[in-house]
This record gives structure tokens, sequence and C-alpha cells, in this order.
């Protein structure tokens, strides 16, 4: 097999490990030597409990409670009141709908609807969407839209993810229920309305309500993951808003349905006359377009909601990769174009001419905080009107944050109120756990439903905070004691000081840095990871600038930040800004900016300094990252001369005054993982460069993090980290650019990234300097990289196949293949993939683990293939697995014919896939750990002797780079 024997490339040379063990032992005291912490200083949770235990809202100390503690509800995602009564209505993904009334003690819930046995829930479908018509007195209806399969054929349940593709079995349904006397759903009163067939349990939308003003019925459907229904209004109803006369009231309101969609039927409706593509042709001179669509270009439009005091419509749309987006069509507005899949968020470029007018959000926030919208409603009620009046309330499921939005800034800005509590029960797949929907009363009080499969709560905003109270962020620093002099800055006594090897770069200020870890508790102890804290530890750190170039001792405090670790096992944290006298810190509630003098030598200039808000922290402060930057075996294990006189090993001290959860052998520490600093000419200049990249950027480029395709955490070797020779989503217009191209700082955007500022920076806030010490050892490291170390091995190549919307790149390095792609899929009659391969003759077969994929869509795919050629339409037998955790052996019986499938098992990275050759006949294979393997199929297709082999990629999205990781990659003979 060429696997075994080509030669492991080496990367680099690196005897710097050694040095770095014996400067390490050096730095560790022998226990003959005194400590630098004598005892444990003494301190209560959360600062004495002069912080709050939880985040409370910028302003008005919101938080989420429940509203109605009696009640429990198995994956609630939705809640509305019933007209003419005093109930509210809550729907469950799997297929219930509950009524009760509307009382904070209420005890008891009335199933309304059951229909579990034909719905299929998990991920995005379900029971979505609910609806009563103003007339739901007299008529007695109940408007539901649902993934329908056979009744009875329902696969898993709550707890057990059922296949996310099944051809010709989910259906995308809007049916029409009538309720008895006591509300109660007559037994086959279902009429169905809008039956369409789809592939997958993805994107299905399920935003619903009757207008008010017109009578229609408002539904959003989504583009069921599916590509081919983007931009798409002469086929079926998938990706955009809808609009329907459910009383089919005729004359110069609406007239009947006049065609019907692809693989779906329609019935018991009209078209209302002023729907914007009546007449079945668009602006784009398309014929046959189905009247029904009201707005397009939608991609996950899980939530709508209409304003009574506006007018407006408010969409939640569920981002890719990179940005989330409330959208709004203002009243008098229709047509408009949302834009997927051309731009996500307001990143991208619409494709002109379009469909209707194209729009973009009036909103959008990066995966930093959050990962998927939840659609609210503008705020109508009584009880917080002076504070919520005409605001828009809204949310992220994975976050589970309520935010409200601010249409006073340019552009229109959010602002964080509260938190609501993690769900209970366990996950398969995706964790959904969090903010599942928004609901209002008839009074227009806003509710949150909480997704749990063991029985979750609806919440409620509250003003002040849940039991046990809480109070506000203290306004001034001194309130929060962490300074026993404010004025020379000297820390309370139960404050631990520490320093950090490699600090994140601050624009050159210099930091003072605390720790206040509460009495009985201890501290998570790693080697190589981070660190975990216990509930109720305070960070505190302050900045200071030189305000001299000639004398850099001449310093001006700017600010204090204090970061929490709270008890929903998340951080937040608050930054103090100092008065001009040092007599005292003011809280910051919005990041500011404000120009700093600084002397010089020739008069004076300004420097910028940037005081984030509560939000802002959360930028760097991931979730991914644990929330805790810094605070590190690799960071801390460095001497630090103490207050006490004593120089110490920082690992040692805290050993020595048990802080950890675990009992350090001091003679071990030197080996201990530890960074250097960037200016530490004396050291390796990799181990500088990427200490550095571990301190500034680990925290958001981790697996987990935002959408790139790099690891830059230090314990991530070189090689697996996706730098070198590494995709990029943005190239910054530099032709044949990568994270980093070695021996080539200039097309090396990571350089860039650090060497500018403005759109293009990293970090992307709170940086006005460039740190050219930095810059000038990242430009020394690429500088030194050998340039043959992308290179596949011998005999390979690769390629692009059919329709990808961004090309394509594969490397090796260290027994690893990174290969990335676009493309629409490997599926039916599609080729939109990257292929990196050998040529083969005769039998053979290819072995290969799939480590780790981009998250650019559920059914992104990586495997292992056969192929006779690199064209469109050539036959091909492939395994893969996909980024929602799904595995599919695939084959191409004929050329050009349409693609087959078997599926296969539900799978975790990394896994193992197989594929073997005999003659025409071929066999894939699955499993978890390289040993016990699984046959999914054998088949035969027809195929030349000479063939080739390799790993086939596909995003499932052209317009971003899905990258993908093999190791273990073996073809032969």
């Amino acid at each position: 097999m060429w696997g075994q024997s080509l030669k492991k490339l080496s990367f680099i040379c690196r005897p710097w490990l050694v040095v770095v063990a014996l400067l390490g032992s050096l730095l560790c005291s022998t226990n003959a030597n005194p400590y630098g912490l004598d005892s444990r200083p003494s301190v209560g949770p959360f600062l004495n409990g002069a912080m709050p235990e939880i985040a409370p809202a910028i302003s008005g100390n919101w938080s989420a409670v429940e509203a109605f503690p009696n009640l429990l509800f198995t994956n609630s995602v939705g809640l509305t009141s019933i007209p003419g009564t005093h109930q509210l209505c809550v729907w469950e993904r799997e297929g219930r709908i509950w009524s009760f009334e509307n009382s904070p003690g209420v005890t008891q819930k009335k199933l309304v609807l059951d229909i579990h046995n034909q719905c299929q829930g998990w991920d995005d479908s379900g029971l979505l969407g609910v609806a009563f018509q103003a007339g739901f007195p007299t008529n007695h209806y109940i408007f539901v839209y649902y993934t329908w399969v056979k009744p009875g054929t329902v696969v898993g349940d709550a707890y057990t993810r059922p296949p996310q593709a099944v051809p010709n079995t989910y259906h995308d349904r809007l049916s029409r229920f009538t309720l008895d006397a006591n509300g109660v759903a007559i037994p086959g009163s279902e009429t169905v309305l809008i039956d369409l067939l789809d592939d997958t349990i993805w994107h299905h939308g399920g935003g619903m309500f009757f207008h008010p003003k017109n009578g229609f019925l408002y539904l959003t459907i989504g583009n069921n993951a599916t590509p081919d229904n983007d931009q798409i209004i002469n086929r079926s109803l998938f990706g955009g808003v809808l609009r329907l006369d459910v009383d089919c009231r005729g004359g110069n309101i609406s007239h009947p349905i006049p065609r019907q969609p692809l693989n779906g039927h329609t019935a018991h409706y009209y078209i209302p006359n002023d729907n914007p593509f009546v007449g079945g042709t668009n602006a784009l001179g398309e014929t046959n377009v189905l009247e029904e669509f009201f707005c397009v270009g939608l991609r996950s439009p899980h939530r709508m909601t209409y304003d009574p005091g506006t007018g407006r419509i408010f969409i939640g749309d569920v981002g890719d990769s990179a940005r989330e987006e409330v959208d709004i069509i203002e009243p008098g507005e229709k047509g408009l174009n949302f834009q997927w899949p051309y731009c996500e968020g307001k990143l991208g470029t619409m494709k002109l001419p379009c469909i209707g007018v194209s729009r973009g959000p009036v909103l959008d926030y990066p995966h930093t905080d959050g990962r998927a919208i939840i659609g609210g409603y503008v705020y109508r009620g009584k009880k917080f009107a002076r504070d919520l009046g005409g605001k828009y309330i809204f949310g992220d499921n994975v976050f589970r944050t309520i935010w409200a939005m601010d249409e006073t800034t340019t552009p229109d800005s959010k602002t964080l109120l509260a938190v609501m509590p993690k769900g209970t029960g366990p996950n398969s797949g995706s964790d959904y756990t969090g903010l599942s929907s928004f609901g209002t009363d008839a009074r227009g009080e806003i509710y949150f439903c909480q997704m749990s499969s063991i029985g979750g709560h609806i919440y409620t905003l509250a003003r002040g905070g849940p039991p046990p109270p809480t109070h506000p962020i203290p306004k001034l620093l001194s309130q929060t004691g962490v300074f026993s002099d404010l004025k020379n800055m000297t820390p309370a006594s139960f404050l631990i000081p520490y320093n950090v090897i490699t600090p994140l770069w601050s624009d050159g200020a210099v930091k003072s840095r605390w720790i206040a870890l509460p009495d009985h508790s201890q501290i998570h102890f790693s080697n190589t990871r981070e660190w975990k804290f216990p509930d109720g530890t305070v960070f505190v750190k302050t900045f200071s600038l030189p305000v001299d170039d000639a004398n850099p001792q001449i310093l001006r405090r700017l600010e204090t930040r204090l970061l929490v670790r709270d008890t929903n096992g998340a951080v937040y944290g608050a930054s103090y800004k100092w008065r001009p006298d040092d007599s005292d810190a003011d809280i910051v509630n919005a990041g500011i900016t404000e120009p700093i003098q600084i002397k010089t030598a020739t008069g004076t200039r300004i420097q910028n300094w940037f005081y984030p808000g509560r939000q802002d922290c959360l930028t760097c402060h991931t979730p991914q990252s644990g929330g805790v930057l810094g605070v590190n075996t690799r960071q801390l294990n460095r001497d630090f001369t103490y207050p006490n006189g004593v120089t110490d090993n920082q690992l040692r001290a805290l050993n020595h005054i048990h802080v950890f959860d675990a009992v350090l052998h001091e003679e071990q520490i030197p080996q201990m993982d530890q960074l250097v600093a960037v200016t530490n000419t004396d050291a390796p200049l990799e181990l500088r460069a990427r200490s550095y990249l571990d301190a500034n950027c680990a925290q958001c480029h981790r697996p987990g993090g935002v959408g790139a395709f790099f690891d830059t955490r230090f314990d991530t070797p070189l090689g697996q980290q996706g730098l070198i020779n590494g995709p990029v989503a943005n190239p910054l217009g530099i032709s044949g650019a990568k994270i980093i191209v070695p021996d080539d700082p200039s097309k090396s955007v990571l350089f860039h990234r650090i060497n500018e500022l403005g759109d293009s920076q990293m970090p992307p806030i709170a940086r006005n300097v460039v740190d050219t010490n930095a810059v000038a050892t990242i430009a020394d490291w690429i500088s030194s990289l050998p340039l043959s170390q992308s290179s596949l091995p011998q005999n390979w190549l690769h390629a692009d196949v059919g329709d990808v919307g961004k090309k394509g790149d594969a490397s090796y390095l260290d027994g690893r293949f990174n290969v990335i792609a676009s493309g629409t899929d490997i599926w039916g009659t599609n080729d939109g993939f990257h292929f990196a391969c050998i040529s083969l003759n005769g039998d053979g077969e290819i072995v290969a683990r799939v480590m780790a994929m981009q998250y650019t869509d559920p059914w992104a795919k990586a495997g292992v293939m056969f192929r006779e050629g690199l064209g469109t339409g050539d036959k091909y037998a492939t395994i893969v697995v996909t980024a929602g955790g799904a595995s599919a052996y695939q084959w191409r019986p004929s050329e050009n014919a349409a693609g087959r499938n078997t599926d296969g098992p539900t799978i975790n990275f990394p896994f193992w896939l197989k594929l073997v050759r005999a003659g025409d006949a071929f066999s894939g294979y699955v499993s978890p750990d390289g040993v016990t393997w699984h046959r999914v199929d054998d088949i035969s297709v027809p195929m030349a002797k000479k063939i080739y082999v390799g790993l086939a990629v596909s995003a499932h999205n052209n317009t971003l780079l899905n990258s993908a990781l093999f190791d273990h990659v073996q073809v032969s003979p």
C-alpha cells in the first residue's frame, strides 16, 4: 500500500522542546525554597455577594422566570392565546397541543390535539406552527403546520433522533382541524390545505399568523436544506413567505388556485388577488410561478410575527455557518427577496436581476453571539411598557439569550435582557435544550418556550431577578470591594495576584491581574486544556496605558474589568472606566471609544481606547473556550514575584494553598505545558508564534468556534491545526491566499489579519493598534516554513468535480489530508464536490478516517470514493458521512443517471470508512474504531478497469467552503 511506503512528513525539527524543558526546570523552585503564597485567602462567592449570581441585563436587571411553575411540556416549540378565552395553548414538537388557563398557579392542562403518530419531530421538523383566526369563537378552526409521515411510521421519539433524510417520506403539511365545544379536536376533522413532499427534517420554517386587517394566513416555509429550492418559485412552495385566503372569499379579494406545486398538492384556499406574483410570470420572465409566494429568499425562517402597533412583519431567519438575521416586511411591501443563498446576513452580494425586490436584513449577528436565531415579538404589553414598549424581543436557541432590538442605533443593534436556563434531558446529535420560541397572551405579555425532552417550562420576563433575589451589577468599582484603597489601587486581601506568559494584545496596555476564588471551592486542573472554575469565581484585571513615548513608566489608569463565573455555567463581564482623578471607576453599559492623548518627542498623538460593554465581553470570552482566557497551565507556568517578596512558580504556589482538585508533584511542573512571550527572542521562532496564536486567537479558532477552518490551540499539533495552506472564507482579494502560505507572508491571510486595522482585523474588537512585535514574529515564522509541506503524496491529484461555487483545494501534512470544497452535493444527478485521488488499475480498496468536518450544512459530506472519471455525470461508488451525523452508501449505476442510496448508521466524529472493489462489485463499510466494521451494502456498477480512488468532500452550499480532515488513509494495492 502506498500509505505504508510513504515517508511521514516532518513539519519542522523541534529541539526547542528540550530547551524549554531545561529552562522550565529552572523556573520551579525546590521544596527548600519558600512559597509565594503562604495560605489561601478567604472570600465568599461573587466577591462576598457584591456581584450577581447570574448576569443581569444591561439596564433593568431583567431575568427569565418560570411563568407557570406547575406545568411541564416536552419539547415545547410555540405558545399563543386562544381567541375569546382566557386560555393559552402550547404545542410540542412531537405532535401535541395543550391548553390551560393563563394563571401563574395553574396546575392542569388539557390535550387539544394529538397527532404524534403521524408527526415526525426532531431538528427542524415536527409540529411547528399553530394559528387561530379571529373568527375562532364561531368556527372553532385551528390551523396547524407540521411534518407529516404515514400514520404509524414515526421514527425515534423525544430522546432518539430519526434519520435526517428518507426520500418520499417527509411532508410539509398545513392542515385545519375543528375543535368541539370542550376545545378538543374532533377526530377525522383534518382538512389538508398544503402537502409538500420533501427530503429532510431540516429547514421547515413554521412561522404563522393571521393578519388582523386583511384576514389572510401568512406562513414561512424553509428551503428544506435543499439548494434546488433556493430562489425558485415555479416548482414548489419552499424558501419563502406564503399568503393565503383560507376563507376562499373570491371576487375582488382572491381567486382559486391556478396551479399545483411539483411533488405536492394544495386545496381549500384561494390566492389573494394582490399577491406579488399573481399572473404566473415573475421579473425574470419565468412562467408557471406559484402565486402563493408573498416573499422569497429565506433559508430557515423558524419564526415570523406581526406587530399590531406598526403593521410590520418580523422574521427570524436561521443562518448557516456565519450569521443570523432579522428581516422586516414594512406595511404595504410585498415581493421582497431576502437574498439567501447569495447572502448570509449582511455578508455576500445579491445576484441581480433577481426575483422580486432585493432586501437585506435590518440586523444580523455572528456566531460568537449565537448559533440559531429565534424570532420573537414586538412587546405591546403593559407590565414593562415604559422599558420595552415597541421593542422587538428575540433570542437565540443555542446561547439561550433574550435580546431587545435597538432601532435607535445605526445599524440596528441588540441589547441583552436575560439568559434562559438550559432545559434538561438527553440530546442526540444537536443541542436543542435552549430557547425554542416566543409567544404572547391576549394582553401582549411575552413568554419563552424551553426545549426539554424530559419536561421544560414556559418562561417570562421579570425585572429584578428570580428567587433567590439577585441585585444589579454595582455601578461603581468601589462597591465591588476589589480594592481596599482605590487611589493607590491596593488589592483587597482576598485577591490572589497572578500574571501570564503571553498576554492577549491590548494596544500596548500594562495589565495587573487577580483572582477571587470562593472559600471551600477548587479549580478543576488540566495540564493541557482549559481549567474549570467554580461558580462565584471572579477575575479582576486593570488596564493602564503608557502615555509618554519617552518614558513608558508614566501610565494612565483606564479601566478595570471583572469577569464572573455565574451559576448558569457561563461567564459575564463588567468594565469600569476610571475617573480622571483615579478616585473611582464607573460601570460601562455599552461599548465606548475614548481618544487618549500620548506625549511624543515632537508633540502629541491620539490613541483610541475601546471600553467594552457587557455584550462585547462575550465576543472573546466564548462558551467554546470555557469563558475564561489565559488562566491555565501553559500561561501560568512561570515565576512571579508575590506581595510577600517571594519569587515562586505560580503553579507551585497555587498548589501549595490547595486550590486545585488534583495534587501537583512539584518536580513535574517544569515538564508541563508552557508558552513563551512573543518578544522572547531566546525562544524558538515557532514556539513564539504558536504561543501568540494560542493567546490571541484560540478563544474563537477552535472546534465549535467561529466558522473558520483552523484551530490555533497550542496543544493541537501543528499538522492538525489547518493553518498551513489552510483554506480561507475571505481571501481579502489576494490571489492564491491561504491561512498561511509557507515562505510567503504576502499570501498568508493570518498575517494580514493581525497587521491591519478595520473590518478585516483580528481580533475584531478592542484593538486600535497593531502589535508590531507579533507581526514581525509571525512574518519571520511564515518565511521560515518549508515550501513542500502541502504537496499531496506522490501520484495524487485533486480537482473540483461538477457544480462548485468556489474553488476547492487539498493538502497533505503529517499523514493527514485536508480537503476543502464548495459544491451543491453528491446526490441524485448532482456532482458538486472536490476530489483528492489517485488512479487505480483493477481491484483494490481504500480506508480512511474522517477526523472532523466544517459544518457548512447538515448535509455537507465527506467520504471515500471510487469514480470512473473526473467529469460531471461519471459513474461512482462512495460511502460518506454528513456534518449532521448520518452515513450513507451512494452510487451512480450508469453515466448521467440519478444516484442511489443506502442509509448507514448515525455517527460521531471521528469515524472510519472503507470501500472495496472486486471487478464491478463494490462493498461499503463503516466503523467507529477502524476495527469492528459494519457492511452498509454491496452493489454492482460496471466501470472501466482503470478508475480513480480517493477522498470526496462537498459543502452542500455553493456559497461556502467546507473543510474535512482525513487520516489513516490507505489505498491498496
